[in-house]
């Protein structure tokens, strides 16, 4: 019963840590994303004498990667369910 106890409270501390170190660097790498979006809009619309042209094309940019991300979202997901059912059921040893 002890042994289960440990290794629950070891899942959930890892689970945890895992999703707060995730948004801790989600969110500074979507603060730098939105940063470089701007001034890549900037750069492009210099390049084409129209500001508004240089934000479309970045907007076009992040829809075909919104496309990508969302065409292989199956690999991603088997990939993460892969490596998180082997840092919990396969060891053993960190108890």
């Amino acid at each position: 019963e002890n042994y289960y106890k440990l290794k629950i409270f070891q899942v959930l501390t890892s689970s945890l840590s895992l999703v707060f170190n995730f948004a801790m660097v989600g969110i500074f790498m979507l603060i730098a994303f939105i940063f470089l979006a701007v001034a890549t809009s900037s750069i492009i619309g210099k390049a084409l004498n129209n500001p508004f042209l240089g934000y479309v094309s970045v907007a076009i940019i992040f829809f075909l990667f919104a496309i990508l991300a969302y065409s292989g979202r199956k690999k991603i997901e088997n990939l993460v369910i892969q490596n998180l059912s082997k840092k919990y059921f396969d060891d053993e040893d960190n108890l």
